[in-house]
């Protein structure tokens, strides 16, 4: 087994994908964890995984218990979230804090992010977390069993668009971001403009790069 020495969750988006990308190309060897969401979103990062020729982890949560759709509509108004479903970020922090325990001696644990903005700096699209503070939480309790380990986003200071122009094309074809049903079934964005996700992608896109969106 390789010696690690960073965590990476990788979502397939395009912030977690550069983070992968940016941490091969710095030489690091890092532990990539997915978090299975859909099946779509799986088969993008195993395609680009191989591409990268690296491993990358899958770990699958399944529940007997729905989600009240009207109470996590609620909260999304509350944190002005983009769209009815909560964000998954505590899900990420909470898979990497869990591998971690399992790899202490590691102790970077990047995430991508993107708060710059989606074209330009300052444009007001980046990520805005509701609480970032969850990271510092996760890293108490790591710290709680001996684990000194750090959240961080090395290219949160870059837009979303840099970001997607630091990936390989080949990658950059593979990128998988919508959420809705119809694009998961078929295993490609929905590019509409009144999808929050795909529209987010193609804003951040050039031009130009458009037509590599899958």
């Amino acid at each position: 087994m390789p010696e690690y020495d960073c965590i990476i969750p990788w979502s397939g988006g395009v912030e977690s994908t550069a983070i992968v990308n940016w941490a091969l190309e710095n030489k690091k060897t890092p532990l990539v964890i997915h978090n299975k969401l859909n099946a779509a979103e799986w088969e993008s990062v195993q395609t680009m995984s191989n591409i990268f020729n690296i491993k990358v982890f899958k770990i699958e949560e399944t529940f007997d218990l729905t989600p009240d759709p009207l109470n996590r509509e609620f909260y999304s108004k509350k944190f002005n979230y983009n769209s009815k479903w909560s964000p998954v970020i505590h899900r990420w922090a909470y898979w990497t804090t869990i591998s971690n325990l399992l790899y202490p001696t590691i102790k970077h644990l990047y995430y991508g992010a993107c708060y710059a903005g989606a074209v330009k700096y300052g444009d007001g699209s980046g990520d805005k977390m509701p609480d970032i503070s969850i990271f510092q939480s996760f890293e108490n309790y790591l710290n709680v069993y001996g684990v000194e380990s750090k959240f961080i986003a090395p290219l949160g200071h870059m837009t979303k668009r840099e970001q997607w122009l630091s990936l390989p094309e080949e990658i950059k074809c593979e990128i998988f971001t919508c959420q809705k049903e119809h694009a998961i079934q078929h295993k490609k964005n929905c590019k509409s403009y009144e999808c929050n996700k795909c529209h987010e992608l193609m804003r951040a896109v050039p031009n130009t790069e458009l037509h590599l969106i899958k």
